[in-house]
């Protein structure tokens, strides 16, 4: 299969949200239970005074410690309240797009790899803004997708030691198409060796991504701790949307019809978060609670054709009910 353009794609959310004003409504992800937690201090080490989870549990959150990061960012900057350094392990991330950011933005956990710096990470990803470039140099482990002013999207990491970038990748909305990372929007964060063994979960189910397709568990309503879990050997992304009154998957396909150009005006969609791009063999958790209502699974890139995953198959509707 062609190499995947991991983020060419987000030009078009950007195109779409600004078409759109900020591309978000009030569909708001819920904080998830600490139990476990392991906060990290500010000098990024874990402490050792938070409660720790020492047996099996009914609920589906994560069994054992994990390290909690709570984050924001706008443009362009992300705040981690000065934490640049955690212990490798389970990370509960949860980001928040401050209410007054004019675009949306997303928050994806990048590890360089050996042989690479993270300037040349963020040269390649500002000179390219198909992605290409800079793929080869990453490492994929998921992290919210986009978002709008004041939403908030919590997602489980499975961090191996390394150097990481928190960064949003979507191209600037002014014409430039310089990706918000170029204007500042990301964050080096380095993954020490591990204190503790990864959390464990017992999830509401598992969102596969195999074949080219979204596979949902059975009577997905859109409300619990799901795996994320790509089995392709290509790179994917789990978006959410919500879809407008009326409007349908297809008429998401149509937006994005590059053989009539870049898309214009509003989309037929709310971005409402979901979990970042992640390679094979890196699984994630998404915490999830949407409102009633129509959504989509969506899947923004790309490969060298420009031809969308979402026209392929990464494209799955699905119904919240009241």
């Amino acid at each position: 299969m062609k190499t995947q353009i991991w983020r060419a794609a987000l030009l078009t959310v950007a195109l779409a949200a600004l078409g759109s004003a900020c591309g978000s409504d009030d569909s708001r992800t819920e904080a998830a239970s600490t139990t476990g937690v392991t906060s990290p201090s500010p000098d990024g080490a874990a402490s050792d005074d938070q409660p720790t989870s020492d047996g099996e549990q009914d609920e589906p959150g994560p069994i054992g410690d994990y390290t909690d990061f709570p984050f924001s960012g706008t443009e362009y900057e992300f705040d981690t309240g000065g934490v640049t350094e955690i212990p490798a392990g389970t990370v509960r991330a949860e980001f928040t797009v401050a209410p007054d950011a004019k675009w949306d933005h997303v928050a994806m956990w990048v590890r360089v790899k050996e042989g690479f710096t993270v300037q040349q990470v963020l040269d390649a990803a500002a000179a390219d803004f198909t992605g290409r470039t800079a793929e080869p140099m990453l490492d994929f482990f998921g992290g919210s997708n986009a978002l709008g002013a004041g939403q908030t999207q919590v997602s489980y990491l499975q961090l191996e030691p390394g150097t990481y970038i928190l960064a949003d990748f979507i191209p600037a909305q002014d014409g430039t198409l310089e990706p918000h990372s170029a204007r500042g929007l990301w964050k080096e964060i380095t993954v020490t060796e591990p204190q503790k063994d990864f959390a464990t979960f017992n999830p509401d189910g598992t969102i596969l991504l195999k074949d080219m397709r979204f596979q949902l568990p059975d009577d997905f309503d859109g409300n619990g701790i799901f795996q994320v879990r790509n089995e392709d050997d290509v790179l994917h992304e789990t978006g959410i949307v919500r879809l407008n009154d009326g409007a349908t998957k297809d008429d998401v396909v149509e937006f994005f019809d590059f053989s009539k150009g870049p898309p214009t005006g509003p989309p037929p969609y709310t971005t409402v978060g979901g979990f970042g791009a992640n390679n094979t063999g890196h699984d994630g958790y998404i915490e999830l609670h949407l409102d009633p209502g129509n959504y989509a699974f969506i899947s923004f890139i790309t490969d060298e054709s420009f031809k969308q995953q979402l026209s392929q198959g990464m494209l799955e509707e699905f119904t919240v009910g009241g």
